[in-house]
């Protein structure tokens, strides 16, 4: 008797295990999304939310490498037009990987804006700037591979970042100022504006700063390489206010380059754009942005004065 007891506690222990791993998440549909805040800084509590034992609901979005597969779902009311969501892992955040993301319209069909994975590991950032207030949208994270499967933590800001020219970094228009080093990337980038007329890019993933002009001078150079940063391919560009009209452009020659741009006609007082882009997917990655408010030589303006003797 006391044999065949514990062999039924042994089962019972097993399926109550099984079920807990397999059993489907509270919101592995969209007809029972969690409702999320949208708001400034907001985070779930630490691997919250899981895919495991969550099965495809309605459709992958346009830049995921899923059909889908074990997509979990959330909503929001919008509260102003702009938005930034992240999919956090790693450490307490969470065991997930190969991150798929997407902001949807009411329908779920109908998608707004979306992001994936480039490393497994990556926590992935998806943003958006044209949202209707008081209007309701979804979210769906996905993930890759069934093996790819776990918990995440899930962040939601009313702000986005520089991956829009919205969100654009305020950089300093003066002498001789560097970024920390690798400070800056394009991995996880998404495409945004327009191309400038040099580059060789469609925009692809593209970083906006912006600064004011204080004087008709500037020198901008994405540094790279060793402690610098390892982007490659770089493409880079200043725009006027509306970061549409072009003021200069340059890329690179040779992968591995620096890229500098220059401009002599600003005006002092206004505000410019610039972007920061590269080639190849695999070419992403850290740089540092530097910003001197007078011109190099490529400039007359700029001319090295040398000896006559």
């Amino acid at each position: 008797m006391k044999v065949i007891y514990a062999f039924l506690l042994a089962v019972i222990a097993f399926v109550s295990i099984n079920y807990s791993v397999s059993a489907q998440p509270v919101n592995d549909n969209y007809g029972f999304a969690t409702v999320v805040p949208h708001t400034s800084g907001w985070c779930s509590a630490d691997a919250a939310y899981t895919t495991l034992g969550a099965t495809a609901d309605m459709n992958a979005a346009s830049c995921w490498n899923t059909a889908p597969n074990y997509n979990v779902w959330f909503r929001f009311q919008a509260t102003n037009a702009f938005i930034n969501v992240t999919v956090d892992r790693g450490g307490t955040k969470g065991n997930l990987r190969g991150a798929n993301l997407a902001i949807w319209e009411a329908d779920g069909l109908t998608e707004v804006e979306c992001n994936r994975y480039i490393g497994t590991y990556d926590d992935v950032v998806v943003g958006a700037t044209n949202l209707t207030v008081g209007n309701w949208y979804y979210i769906a994270v996905d993930n890759y591979h069934p093996s790819y499967r776990g918990t995440f933590t899930l962040c939601i800001d009313d702000a986005v970042d520089y991956d829009f020219y919205e969100g654009a970094v305020v950089v300093p228009h003066s002498s001789s100022w560097c970024s920390s080093d690798a400070e800056y990337s394009t991995l996880g980038a998404t495409p945004d504006r327009n191309a400038a007329s040099c580059w060789n890019t469609l925009p692809n993933y593209n970083r906006w700063f912006t600064f004011q002009a204080t004087s008709p001078f500037i020198n901008v150079t994405v540094d790279r390489g060793g402690t610098k940063g390892n982007l490659r391919g770089a493409n880079l560009a200043i725009w006027e206010a509306d970061g549409i009209t072009e003021v200069e452009c340059n890329r690179y020659i040779g992968t591995y380059d620096d890229v500098v741009v220059g401009a002599t006609n600003l005006t002092v007082g206004n505000w410019y754009y610039i972007a920061v882009d590269n080639y190849h997917p695999s070419y992403r990655g850290t740089f540092t942005l530097c910003i001197d408010d007078a011109v190099d030589y490529d400039y007359y303006e700029g001319a090295i004065t040398v000896p006559h003797s």
